[in-house]
Protein backbone atom coordinates (compact mmCIF):
# COMPACT_ATOMS: atom_id res chain seq x y z
CA UNK A 1 0.00 0.00 0.00
CA UNK A 2 1.57 3.29 -1.10
CA UNK A 3 1.42 6.40 1.05
CA UNK A 4 0.59 9.77 -0.49
CA UNK A 5 4.26 10.70 -0.09
CA UNK A 6 5.34 7.63 -2.08
CA UNK A 7 2.78 8.37 -4.79
CA UNK A 8 4.02 11.96 -5.04
CA UNK A 9 7.61 10.72 -5.20
CA UNK A 10 6.80 8.28 -8.03
CA UNK A 11 4.94 10.99 -9.93
CA UNK A 12 7.93 13.31 -9.56
CA UNK A 13 10.08 10.60 -11.16
CA UNK A 14 7.59 10.31 -14.03
CA UNK A 15 7.63 14.08 -14.58
CA UNK A 16 11.43 14.02 -14.53
CA UNK A 17 11.37 11.47 -17.37
CA UNK A 18 8.92 13.61 -19.35
CA UNK A 19 11.07 16.70 -19.01
CA UNK A 20 14.20 14.65 -19.76
CA UNK A 21 12.80 13.39 -23.06
CA UNK A 22 11.52 16.84 -24.03
CA UNK A 23 14.95 18.30 -23.27
CA UNK A 24 16.69 15.59 -25.30
CA UNK A 25 14.36 16.25 -28.22
CA UNK A 26 14.91 20.03 -27.99
CA UNK A 27 18.70 19.76 -27.92
CA UNK A 28 18.69 17.36 -30.87
CA UNK A 29 16.46 19.73 -32.85
CA UNK A 30 18.77 22.75 -32.39
CA UNK A 31 22.00 20.92 -33.34
CA UNK A 32 23.45 21.68 -36.80
CA UNK A 33 22.09 19.23 -39.37
CA UNK A 34 25.45 17.50 -39.77
CA UNK A 35 25.81 16.97 -36.02
CA UNK A 36 22.29 15.81 -35.22
CA UNK A 37 21.97 12.39 -33.59
CA UNK A 38 18.95 10.48 -34.84
CA UNK A 39 16.35 9.61 -32.20
CA UNK A 40 15.51 5.90 -32.34
CA UNK A 41 12.90 3.91 -30.45
CA UNK A 42 11.64 0.36 -30.27
CA UNK A 43 8.94 -1.50 -28.36
CA UNK A 44 8.25 -5.14 -27.54
CA UNK A 45 5.64 -6.98 -25.48
CA UNK A 46 5.83 -10.46 -23.97
CA UNK A 47 3.39 -12.74 -22.15
CA UNK A 48 4.34 -13.29 -18.48
CA UNK A 49 1.27 -15.30 -17.42
CA UNK A 50 2.26 -18.17 -15.08
CA UNK A 51 2.09 -21.57 -16.74
CA UNK A 52 1.50 -23.36 -13.41
CA UNK A 53 -1.15 -22.22 -10.87
CA UNK A 54 0.42 -20.33 -7.96
CA UNK A 55 -0.91 -17.94 -5.36
CA UNK A 56 -2.14 -14.51 -6.37
CA UNK A 57 -0.94 -11.28 -4.81
CA UNK A 58 -2.70 -8.11 -3.74
CA UNK A 59 -4.91 -9.32 -0.87
CA UNK A 60 -4.16 -11.11 2.39
CA UNK A 61 -6.99 -13.63 1.98
CA UNK A 62 -5.38 -15.39 -0.98
CA UNK A 63 -3.77 -18.62 0.20
CA UNK A 64 -4.57 -21.00 -2.67
CA UNK A 65 -3.32 -21.13 -6.29
CA UNK A 66 -5.31 -19.19 -8.88
CA UNK A 67 -8.23 -21.01 -10.48
CA UNK A 68 -7.92 -19.78 -14.05
CA UNK A 69 -6.80 -17.08 -16.50
CA UNK A 70 -9.31 -14.27 -17.04
CA UNK A 71 -6.85 -12.48 -19.32
CA UNK A 72 -3.12 -12.82 -19.86
CA UNK A 73 -0.61 -10.48 -18.23
CA UNK A 74 2.32 -8.91 -20.07
CA UNK A 75 5.62 -7.09 -19.77
CA UNK A 76 6.40 -4.25 -22.16
CA UNK A 77 9.72 -2.59 -22.94
CA UNK A 78 10.41 0.76 -24.59
CA UNK A 79 13.99 1.31 -25.73
CA UNK A 80 15.32 4.72 -26.78
CA UNK A 81 18.58 5.44 -28.59
CA UNK A 82 20.19 8.83 -29.22
CA UNK A 83 23.71 8.63 -30.58
CA UNK A 84 25.64 6.28 -28.30
CA UNK A 85 23.12 6.49 -25.44
CA UNK A 86 20.46 3.81 -24.89
CA UNK A 87 17.68 3.90 -22.28
CA UNK A 88 15.05 1.25 -21.51
CA UNK A 89 11.77 1.49 -19.59
CA UNK A 90 10.26 -1.88 -18.64
CA UNK A 91 6.75 -2.26 -17.24
CA UNK A 92 4.96 -5.41 -16.04
CA UNK A 93 1.40 -6.29 -14.99
CA UNK A 94 2.42 -7.46 -11.51
CA UNK A 95 2.07 -6.08 -8.00
CA UNK A 96 5.72 -5.25 -7.31
CA UNK A 97 9.36 -6.33 -7.14
CA UNK A 98 11.79 -6.85 -4.28
CA UNK A 99 15.18 -5.13 -4.35
CA UNK A 100 16.88 -8.50 -4.81
CA UNK A 101 14.63 -9.33 -7.77
CA UNK A 102 15.35 -5.98 -9.44
CA UNK A 103 19.12 -6.33 -8.95
CA UNK A 104 19.16 -9.83 -10.45
CA UNK A 105 16.89 -8.80 -13.37
CA UNK A 106 18.94 -5.73 -14.23
CA UNK A 107 22.07 -7.89 -14.28
CA UNK A 108 20.37 -10.19 -16.80
CA UNK A 109 19.27 -7.25 -18.97
CA UNK A 110 22.76 -5.74 -18.99
CA UNK A 111 24.29 -9.10 -19.93
CA UNK A 112 21.74 -9.68 -22.71
CA UNK A 113 21.61 -6.17 -24.23
CA UNK A 114 24.66 -4.20 -23.09
CA UNK A 115 22.43 -1.32 -21.97
CA UNK A 116 24.07 0.39 -18.96
CA UNK A 117 22.45 -0.49 -15.64
CA UNK A 118 21.90 3.18 -14.76
CA UNK A 119 19.86 3.57 -17.96
CA UNK A 120 17.30 0.91 -17.00
CA UNK A 121 14.01 1.53 -15.18
CA UNK A 122 11.87 -1.43 -14.08
CA UNK A 123 8.25 -0.60 -13.22
CA UNK A 124 5.43 -2.70 -11.74
CA UNK A 125 1.85 -1.64 -12.50
CA UNK A 126 0.93 -2.66 -8.93
CA UNK A 127 -1.67 -5.01 -10.34
CA UNK A 128 -3.73 -6.72 -7.59
CA UNK A 129 -5.00 -9.34 -10.05
CA UNK A 130 -1.67 -10.96 -10.79
CA UNK A 131 0.48 -13.75 -9.33
CA UNK A 132 2.73 -13.46 -6.31
CA UNK A 133 6.13 -12.03 -7.11
CA UNK A 134 9.21 -11.62 -4.98
CA UNK A 135 7.49 -8.99 -2.82
CA UNK A 136 4.46 -9.26 -0.49
CA UNK A 137 4.91 -13.05 -0.29
CA UNK A 138 6.33 -15.32 2.42
CA UNK A 139 7.40 -18.97 2.35
CA UNK A 140 7.44 -19.20 -1.43
CA UNK A 141 6.71 -22.62 -2.91
CA UNK A 142 8.93 -24.28 -5.50
CA UNK A 143 6.42 -23.38 -8.21
CA UNK A 144 6.50 -19.75 -7.13
CA UNK A 145 10.31 -19.64 -7.10
CA UNK A 146 10.23 -21.12 -10.60
CA UNK A 147 7.88 -18.33 -11.67
CA UNK A 148 10.21 -15.66 -10.25
CA UNK A 149 13.05 -17.07 -12.38
CA UNK A 150 10.72 -17.34 -15.40
CA UNK A 151 9.73 -13.68 -14.93
CA UNK A 152 13.35 -12.48 -14.71
CA UNK A 153 14.18 -14.23 -17.98
CA UNK A 154 11.07 -12.82 -19.70
CA UNK A 155 11.88 -9.27 -18.59
CA UNK A 156 15.39 -9.54 -19.98
CA UNK A 157 14.05 -11.05 -23.21
CA UNK A 158 11.49 -8.32 -23.82
CA UNK A 159 14.19 -5.63 -23.53
CA UNK A 160 16.33 -7.56 -26.00
CA UNK A 161 13.43 -7.76 -28.45
CA UNK A 162 12.67 -4.03 -28.09
CA UNK A 163 16.32 -3.12 -28.68
CA UNK A 164 16.23 -5.11 -31.91
CA UNK A 165 13.11 -3.24 -33.06
CA UNK A 166 14.49 0.33 -32.91
CA UNK A 167 13.65 2.60 -35.83
CA UNK A 168 13.84 6.37 -36.44
CA UNK A 169 11.20 7.91 -34.20
CA UNK A 170 9.48 11.00 -32.87
CA UNK A 171 8.60 11.68 -29.26
CA UNK A 172 6.13 13.95 -27.52
CA UNK A 173 4.70 14.46 -24.06
CA UNK A 174 1.37 15.70 -22.80
CA UNK A 175 -1.09 15.55 -19.96
CA UNK A 176 -4.82 15.31 -19.40
CA UNK A 177 -7.31 14.35 -16.70
CA UNK A 178 -9.22 11.19 -15.85
CA UNK A 179 -11.68 11.18 -12.94
CA UNK A 180 -12.20 7.42 -12.64
CA UNK A 181 -9.95 7.37 -9.56
CA UNK A 182 -11.11 8.52 -6.12
CA UNK A 183 -9.71 9.18 -2.66
CA UNK A 184 -10.07 5.90 -0.76
CA UNK A 185 -9.93 7.24 2.81
CA UNK A 186 -13.66 7.25 3.55
CA UNK A 187 -15.07 9.04 6.59
CA UNK A 188 -17.64 6.82 8.28
CA UNK A 189 -20.70 7.97 10.20
CA UNK A 190 -19.12 7.15 13.57
CA UNK A 191 -16.17 9.41 12.73
CA UNK A 192 -13.60 6.81 11.77
CA UNK A 193 -11.56 6.77 8.58
CA UNK A 194 -11.03 3.53 6.65
CA UNK A 195 -10.96 2.16 3.12
CA UNK A 196 -13.86 3.32 0.97
CA UNK A 197 -14.93 6.10 -1.37
CA UNK A 198 -14.31 9.71 -0.42
CA UNK A 199 -15.44 11.92 -3.34
CA UNK A 200 -14.52 15.06 -1.39
CA UNK A 201 -10.99 13.85 -0.60
CA UNK A 202 -7.79 14.90 -2.29
CA UNK A 203 -7.11 12.93 -5.48
CA UNK A 204 -4.66 13.43 -8.33
CA UNK A 205 -6.60 13.07 -11.59
CA UNK A 206 -3.77 14.16 -13.87
CA UNK A 207 -2.64 11.73 -16.58
CA UNK A 208 0.92 12.15 -17.86
CA UNK A 209 1.89 10.51 -21.15
CA UNK A 210 4.91 10.11 -23.38
CA UNK A 211 4.02 8.95 -26.90
CA UNK A 212 6.49 7.59 -29.42
CA UNK A 213 5.73 7.41 -33.16
CA UNK A 214 7.81 6.19 -36.08
CA UNK A 215 8.78 8.53 -38.92
CA UNK A 216 5.47 7.76 -40.67
CA UNK A 217 3.46 8.98 -37.65
CA UNK A 218 2.45 5.44 -36.71
CA UNK A 219 2.51 4.75 -32.96
CA UNK A 220 5.36 2.64 -31.57
CA UNK A 221 4.25 2.82 -27.96
CA UNK A 222 3.41 5.02 -25.01
CA UNK A 223 4.47 5.47 -21.39
CA UNK A 224 1.86 6.89 -19.04
CA UNK A 225 1.32 7.65 -15.39
CA UNK A 226 -1.98 7.92 -13.56
CA UNK A 227 -2.36 7.16 -9.83
CA UNK A 228 -5.05 4.52 -9.30
CA UNK A 229 -4.83 1.08 -7.69
CA UNK A 230 -5.41 -1.86 -10.04
CA UNK A 231 -8.18 -3.35 -7.88
CA UNK A 232 -11.21 -3.37 -10.18
CA UNK A 233 -11.72 -7.15 -9.91
CA UNK A 234 -11.51 -7.14 -6.09
CA UNK A 235 -10.34 -9.62 -3.50
CA UNK A 236 -12.94 -12.28 -4.38
CA UNK A 237 -11.42 -12.75 -7.82
CA UNK A 238 -9.30 -15.92 -8.12
CA UNK A 239 -8.36 -15.61 -11.80
CA UNK A 240 -5.24 -13.99 -13.24
CA UNK A 241 -5.95 -10.63 -14.87
CA UNK A 242 -4.13 -7.49 -15.84
CA UNK A 243 -6.97 -5.50 -14.25
CA UNK A 244 -7.46 -2.01 -15.72
CA UNK A 245 -3.77 -1.34 -16.58
CA UNK A 246 -3.64 -4.56 -18.61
Amino acid sequence: MLSIHQVNYLWSIMKTFIYLFITIGFHISILPAAAQAEFMAGMARINITPETPIRMSGYGNRHDPFTGIHDSIYATALVFEVGNETVALIGADVVGFSHEFVDATLDLIVAKTGIPRENLMLIAAHNHGGPVTSVYSDNSTEAEENYYNFLKQKLALVVSHASQNVVPAKIGAGKGRCRMNINRRARHAEGGIWLGRNPEGVCDHEVGIIRIDNQYNQPIGAFLNWPCHATVTGQENTQITGDWPG
